[in-house]
């Protein structure tokens, strides 16, 4: 699995893009002095679970190496608004929208959003979400056009209807989608950009727990557990008929 091509957050840098912390942060299961003051999410002796399952000592190398206090806490530094975005998550009413990708696709707007703007298009809607929400550094109208398979005119027109129903973000005044021109990509980048701003995604959450559960090493469980709770089928079931990403 590689890395994030561009770490859009401090957690990134600590894990690949699937949230798997990197080797370099931890320390091999048989380095005696390593045990002294590290963790693992296998805290027991190889022996154990060489004999009561199937592992062998290679998967419990790869698996469950130790873990240094050092990274430990260098990984939860690296994330600070976890909890509370979890917490969001699972909150009846918020007003960030959240996309759920892992499983049906399905784009819940926040109390701020706009509903009832473009109906006729959320299937679109939905797909150009999950679109962006892989590409933290934003995307051009022409990647747009290409991984929807539409024209100029039509993706702007779905964009605009997008930016109307996500609606402003109350924290910052600004669109949760902000127009291409008016981002920090756009600006860093001195380019057009569609990016979303303070969208929540069950992906992300899910590589974010996996991270710091794996950092934790045997108090990781329960992240490694809250991650896995959020899968609810296949990735992205249920995309728009000939839509994908």
């Amino acid at each position: 699995m590689p890395d994030a091509a561009e770490p859009a957050a401090d957690w990134q840098r600590h894990a690949d893009a699937a949230g798997h912390l990197h080797v370099d942060l931890t320390v091999p299961r048989d380095t005696l002095v390593g045990a002294l003051n590290a963790t693992s999410l296998l805290p027991e002796p190889d022996v154990v679970y060489v004999t009561e399952t199937a592992n062998t000592s290679e998967d419990l190398a790869e698996l469950a190496p130790l873990v240094p206090a050092e990274t430990t806490a260098l990984v939860k530094d690296a994330d600070p608004s976890l909890d509370r975005d979890l917490a969001d998550w699972r909150a009846d009413s918020i007003d960030r929208p959240r996309l759920t990708v892992l499983g049906p696709v399905r784009l819940q707007l926040g109390r701020h959003g706009r509903p009832t703007e473009g109906l006729k298009q959320m299937a679109y809607n939905t797909e150009i979400a999950a679109y962006l929400a892989t590409r933290p550094h934003g995307a051009t109208t022409e990647e747009l056009m290409d991984a929807l398979g539409v024209g100029s005119q039509r993706i702007r027109a779905l964009l605009h209807h997008l930016r109307a129903r996500l609606g402003i973000n109350p924290a910052t005044r600004r669109y949760f989608l902000p127009p291409a021109n008016r981002n920090s990509e756009a600006n860093a980048r001195n380019e057009s950009v569609y990016l979303l701003e303070d969208v929540l995604c069950d992906a992300d959450l899910f590589r974010r727990l996996r991270l710091r559960g794996e950092a934790a090493g045997a108090a990781g469980i329960d992240d490694l557990a809250e991650a896995l709770r959020l899968v609810a089928g296949s990735p992205y079931e249920h995309i728009r008929n000939s839509g994908g990403l």
